[in-house]
């Protein structure tokens, strides 16, 4: 993993000047008026397209810095927005992942070989354009939950076709680390010192309108509900940041400090992280970059970045040791207390909390599937927002339920397939190279299956695109570090 204190020859002129032109452009839209913004807009989706195309480096870079960035432009410039505009907006990124997709399709055309992944993939479409067609919902919802469904495929079909090398993607992971501290930091700002009138001045209420149609009843103090939690009772304020989106920032944040601590893995015959090896010395910078992330994942209040902490602490276990039956064991206490965990949980809580919420959308989900599905856009939080249709599974929190409504038990067992596939060559790969970087993607994956479980946001473009990127990249043939 990249050494974070050698800044030398990691980010290149090249790399400099094409960040600093990605933020010139984030500065720009950032004033502009209303005259200009139609401008920018054209300029935004020219470099995402130009993006796109490269299929490389750049590629990740504009992602990365888009979601950074695009909802505080999107909030500054709402009053000069119009709909459509916002919408376009939000969509660029995700059009520069397709252009990717199709540019090394293109590459590939010659010599395209059936694979495993490419069948499963195949099948799930097939699935989706079924339940696209046949489903009751409005277009608009019908096209985001295809959107959200395809965020695993796209993703990690970009990744693992993305041209970069092992050099190249220690910069990434170093970009990745920077934005993290920029979040966490910005974000224990926001909590603090700024506050909801910080968010209302800059235009949330616009903001909202231009992405929703209209001001959803569900606000708090102004600003929508997920800026609190409701876990202590009390309506708590959680970590907000520049993306101006708690469970994205979380997602990254976490992400930062997952990449922070694999880069000490990288030392052999020990584990103790912040400790200069040559040395035998603490590493304090290290230690205050552990302690800032990790503050800010606690502050983000996310269930689900706790989940994936806790995972993180079992699965290093289990792979970086060599005790065969410490890891026999371990597996096994982990088999052994999940099922008792969630029936616990779901014996306890009550359909009205936040934790039964997301148990009781799972089992909904799941007890009340058909085979094939009832159709896309039908289930779900999108379509509850949208008042789409009512009754139990309206509003599932949990990825996996709505699947099961929305693409039925078939759809379900093809995902856990791909998953499963996917899970199952990183930890061969891991086996035979010990790479560091397929260890981070190993407790990413295991994390996200954990988390789409129990929660419906764990797949977006915004949270999680790039953490399916990254196992993407190390599903792929090359050699990582």
């Amino acid at each position: 993993m990249p050494e974070l204190e050698d800044s030398k020859a990691i980010l290149s002129i090249k790399d400099k000047i094409i960040i600093l032109c990605i933020l010139l452009l984030v500065l720009i839209g950032s004033f502009a008026f209303e005259t200009l913004t139609l401008l920018f807009l054209v300029i935004y989706i020219i470099v995402g397209i130009f993006a796109g195309i490269l299929n490389n480096k750049v590629t990740i870079y504009f992602f990365l810095f888009s979601i950074l960035f695009q909802n505080l432009i999107l909030i500054c410039c709402s009053d000069y927005l119009a709909s459509w505009e916002h919408t376009t907006f939000s969509i660029v990124k995700e059009g520069t992942l397709y252009i990717a997709v199709l540019t090394s399709l293109s590459y590939r055309k010659k010599d395209v070989k059936i694979t495993p992944l490419m069948i499963i993939s195949f099948l799930y479409g097939i699935l989706l354009l079924k339940n696209f067609f046949v489903s009751s919902a409005s277009f608009t919802s019908k096209i985001v939950s295809l959107r959200q469904s395809l965020v695993p495929f796209i993703c990690v079909y970009v990744g693992n076709n993305v041209r970069i090398n092992n050099k190249e993607l220690k910069k990434i992971l170093k970009i990745v680390f920077i934005l993290g501290l920029i979040i966490s930091f910005s974000g224990i700002f926001e909590l603090y010192f700024l506050g909801d009138d910080f968010w209302l001045k800059l235009g949330l209420h616009d903001f909202i309108i231009n992405k929703q149609g209209d001001l959803p009843s569900y606000l708090y103090n102004g600003v929508t509900v997920n800026f609190y939690t409701w876990d202590f009772g009390a309506p708590t304020r959680r970590l907000i940041s520049l993306l101006a989106d708690p469970l994205a920032s979380a997602h990254l944040i976490f992400l930062a400090l997952a990449i922070m601590c694999s880069k000490n893995l990288v030392q052999k015959d020990s584990e103790i992280i912040c400790i200069d090896h040559k040395s035998k010395k603490v590493n304090v910078f290290n230690i205050l970059c552990i302690m800032v992330l990790l503050y800010a994942c606690i502050m983000s209040y996310s269930k689900a970045i706790y989940i994936f902490m806790i995972i993180s602490t079992f699965v290093l276990p289990v792979y970086k040791s060599k005790d065969k039956a410490k890891k026999i064991l371990i597996i096994a206490i982990l088999i052994f207390l999940f099922p008792i965990a969630i029936y616990s949980v779901y014996l306890v809580s009550t359909g009205d909390g936040s934790i039964g919420i997301h148990i009781n959308g799972l089992v909904s989900g799941l007890s009340t599937a058909n085979l094939f599905g009832h159709g896309l856009g039908v289930t779900g939080y999108l379509a509850k927002s949208r008042g789409e249709i009512g009754g139990q599974v309206a509003g599932l929190e949990s990825y996996i339920g709505s699947l099961a409504q929305q693409l039925g038990i078939i759809g379900v067992i093809v995902f856990v397939v791909y998953i499963g596939f996917i899970f199952i060559t990183l930890s061969n790969k891991y086996r035979a190279y010990h790479s560091n970087f397929t260890l981070l993607t190993l407790m990413l994956l295991i994390g996200l299956t954990v988390e789409m479980v129990f929660s419906e946001s764990s797949v977006s473009i915004m949270g999680t695109g790039i953490y399916f990127i990254l196992v993407g990249i190390a599903y792929s043939k090359r050699n990582n570090f």
